[in-house]
C-alpha cells in the first residue's frame, strides 16, 4: 500500500503545482506526465510495471515484446477458429501442447540460469505444464477412441 501512497503524493504535488514531476512516458506522438500514468495504474486496480521490476528500453526490446504478443494473438485466433472447425481441432491441440511446453521449457531454463522469479511467474509455469499435460491427455483419449472405432469397423 505504501507504493500507492507515494503515487498519490506525486499526483497531489503534480496537480497542485507542487514539485511537478516532469518525468513523462511517450505514447506515439503524445507525452503523458508520470503523475497521470501513475493515476491510470492506480485506477486500473493492477500493479504498475515498476512493482514487477520490468523495464523495457529502446525500440529493439519493444519490438521483441510486440512480436511475442503477435505470436500469442495468432495462437489464440487459430485455436478459436479450430474450435469451430472440426478438421482443425486435432492440429490445434497438438499446437497448444507444443506452445505450452515450449513456454514451460523456456521458464525452466530461466529458473536454472537466472534463479527464482516472482511467484506469479511460477504460477504461469504451473499453468503451462498443466495445459500441455491436459493436451496430451486429450490426444491420448482421441487416439484410444480412434482405435476403438477402427476395430469396430473391421
Amino acid at each position: 500500500m505504501a507504493y500507492y501512497d507515494r503515487l498519490t503524493d506525486r499526483l497531489d504535488a503534480s496537480f497542485s503545482g507542487g514539485t511537478g514531476h516532469d518525468e513523462a512516458l511517450s505514447i506515439g506522438r503524445r507525452s503523458v506526465p508520470h503523475s497521470s500514468r501513475a493515476e491510470l495504474w492506480r485506477r486500473s486496480g493492477s500493479d504498475p510495471p515498476e512493482v514487477h521490476d520490468i523495464t523495457v528500453e529502446g525500440t529493439d526490446q519493444t519490438h521483441v515484446f510486440r512480436a511475442l504478443m503477435g505470436l500469442y494473438l495468432g495462437m489464440v485466433t487459430f485455436c478459436i477458429i479450430a474450435a469451430f472447425t472440426p478438421e482443425w481441432q486435432h492440429v490445434a491441440v497438438i499446437w497448444a501442447v507444443f506452445f505450452a511446453y515450449s513456454l514451460a521449457l523456456g521458464r525452466i531454463l530461466s529458473l536454472i540460469a537466472d534463479g527464482m522469479p516472482s511467484p506469479i511467474l511460477l504460477f504461469y509455469l504451473a499453468v503451462e505444464l498443466a495445459v500441455g499435460t491436459w493436451g496430451l491427455l486429450v490426444l491420448a483419449r482421441e487416439r484410444r477412441k480412434g482405435k476403438l472405432i477402427a476395430s469396430r469397423t473391421l
